[in-house]
């Protein structure tokens, strides 16, 4: 069944979307329908509530773009044919449309933490979008304004760290009037110059570097 809808009579968005969206995307989405012309579609639920493409609809209420319903019940796959476009145009508007269609997608995602959050604490079940870490990281995120941090609790767990205290004692510098008398003292310290050196220890030390290290459970 299609039904024609030129003032979108009956289609609502949906209050509890999980994407704010970006002004950004926004305006791409727009500037989409308005070079290109409508692409894919969007998607309903039984009442009219949008599921997807709120921010397609959005955009297309807009600009004043007509809206044709089709019913299913989604044991078929609803395809939109553009008659007037093709792909073997390798500059024209089709594959200026796909562009638009995955770029849109990407730019205009930015998720309401706030809603996952009451939406996987009323029981939606999310475990196949995201890694159980990467949506711990995501919810993380939603910091209790004013609360304090913990420094102890969070290093619960961790392993056992002395942060000893490496700094120096004095710095000193040493100007030398030529090269040689550079050489001369670095000859009396027992260490070496060049010119590129611009601090040293004494007695020499080595120093320590931390980036190419990491912990390990040795249990």
């Amino acid at each position: 069944m299609v039904a024609r809808q030129p003032k979108y009579d009956g289609i609502q968005p949906d209050r509890k979307n999980a994407n704010k969206g970006t002004e950004r995307g926004r305006y791409m989405v727009e500037a989409s329908l308005r070079e290109t012309g409508a692409g894919r579609s969007i998607l309903l639920d039984k009442d009219g509530r949008i599921i997807a493409g709120n921010k397609t609809f959005e955009a297309a209420s807009d600009i004043g773009l007509p809206v044709r319903v089709v019913e299913t019940d989604g044991t078929e796959l609803v395809a939109v044919k553009r008659t007037d476009l093709d792909l073997d145009d390798d500059t024209g508007t089709a594959r200026k449309l796909a562009y638009y269609d995955n770029r849109t997608s990407s730019v205009g995602l930015a998720w309401d933490v706030e809603q996952i959050l009451a939406d996987v604490n009323a029981g939606l079940d999310l475990s196949g979008l995201w890694f159980e870490q990467e949506l711990n990281g995501l919810l993380g995120t939603l910091a209790q304004e004013g609360e304090e941090f913990d420094a102890a609790a969070e290093w619960k767990g961790m392993p056992e760290f002395e942060n000893e205290d490496v700094t120096g004692y004095q710095p000193v510098h040493v100007h030398f009037k030529c090269k040689e008398d550079r050489d001369a003292f670095a000859a009396l310290i027992g260490q070496k110059f060049t010119d590129k050196t611009r601090s040293i220890w004494y007695p020499e030390m080595e120093i320590g570097r931390a980036r190419d290290k990491a912990y390990a459970d040795e249990s």
